[in-house]
């Protein structure tokens, strides 16, 4: 499995469109696409604990794809993205829609207006 996109889709300040079309087939690829639109598995409390512990695993693996995949000077910047991501309690949809709640402002002033309100 691949981890690290090309530096070029890598998440910098100037190019959300390419870091979010990258993510999304990267996680198509490797069958982690739901881990972006849902925070549990389908199923509710029915669910065998084996798919659970699966759903967890895919899960983090969902979120270290996220994450890994920002330039470092974009990400030291992201508060509530690096939060987020360390949280055991959140997932990778919760990420993925904050993520995607920040698309306007990594252009250079992301701590500036998305960490205040976001964080």
């Amino acid at each position: 499995m691949q981890l690290f996109l090309p530096d070029s889709m890598r998440l910098n300040a100037y190019n959300w469109e390419v870091y979010k079309i990258a993510i999304l087939a990267l996680c198509h690829t490797n069958h982690l696409h739901e881990h972006l639109e849902r925070q549990a598995p389908a199923g509710g409390p029915c669910v065998h604990e084996d798919a659970l512990r699966k759903w967890g695993e895919d899960d983090e693996l969902c979120k270290v794809l996220i994450v890994l995949n920002i330039q470092p000077e974009l990400l030291a910047r992201a508060c509530k993205i690096r939060e987020a991501y360390h949280s055991r309690d959140r997932s990778a949809a919760y990420l993925w829609e904050l993520m995607n709640g920040c698309e306007g402002y990594f252009a250079g002033h992301m701590c500036k207006r998305c960490c205040r309100e976001v964080c």
